[in-house]
């Protein structure tokens, strides 16, 4: 058989039923015996799914003439893995920029999976630099990449979201007594907002006045809203 190059999924070919002819064929009706003398690594591995390995059959004639052939068959991996799975993640803010979920999805190459036919797999990311959405929440779109050990290389890119659906605590104002002459129909009077994910606001909504007696008696209605504007 003459040489032969082969993809590295479909695995060596079988090895041939070879044959020889010769001048003195007369004297020798059955002909020439040929053994098959083994298989050897050529040494010319660049990587696993890549290589070289030769095949020789030795051929003797009644005389004892032999001829060898060497046949070469050269083995190369020009398919890239094949991912499959992954998702895009998406996680409640918890303020300090959701490292640790982060790293996880990082880790877990955003669930992604990947198969290759001829060698180990190799897994690497781009940049995850979270975008500066509101408060401390971001997104960041993460291209990720396995490739074998031949180089060859396929890539899904995700994105891992950090989203604020919490409302920000407010601290009730406790009954205030303050005199006639400093009070505001508009003040804030004592309340206090907090927010895990950023700054919240205290907002006056409403003031009713309850009663217009020497001592005025006014109830304020307030709101608090953080930075991604949850109430």
């Amino acid at each position: 058989p003459a040489d032969v190059t082969v993809a590295c999924a479909d695995g060596l070919p079988e090895v041939p039923t070879v044959t020889a002819s010769d001048n003195c064929e007369d004297s020798d009706p059955d002909g020439p015996t040929v053994a098959y003398d083994g298989q050897t690594p050529n040494y010319d591995q660049t990587c696993t799914g890549s290589y070289k390995v030769d095949r020789t059959w030795i051929a003797t004639d009644c005389s004892g003439n032999q001829t060898s052939h060497t046949q070469t068959i050269t083995v190369v991996d020009e398919v890239a893995p094949v991912i499959s799975g992954g998702a895009d993640a998406l996680v409640e803010c918890d303020g300090a920029g959701n490292a640790q979920d982060l790293a996880d999805w990082l880790a877990d190459h955003g669930g992604a999976t990947a198969t290759d036919d001829c060698g180990t797999v190799t897994w690497s990311h781009s940049d995850a630099t979270l975008s500066d959405l509101c408060g401390a929440t971001g997104a960041a779109d993460v291209t990720f990449t396995a490739t074998d050990d031949c180089g060859n290389a396929s890539s899904i890119t995700l994105t891992f979201t950090i989203e604020d659906t919490g409302a920000p605590t407010l601290t009730a104002a406790p009954i205030a007594e303050v005199p006639c002459e400093t009070y505001s129909a508009d003040g804030i009077y004592e309340a206090s907002a907090s927010d895990v994910c950023g700054d919240a606001s205290v907002v006056l909504v409403s003031v009713n006045e309850v009663s217009s007696s020497c001592a005025g008696q006014f109830l304020h209605v307030y709101i608090a809203v953080d930075d991604c504007g949850n109430e």
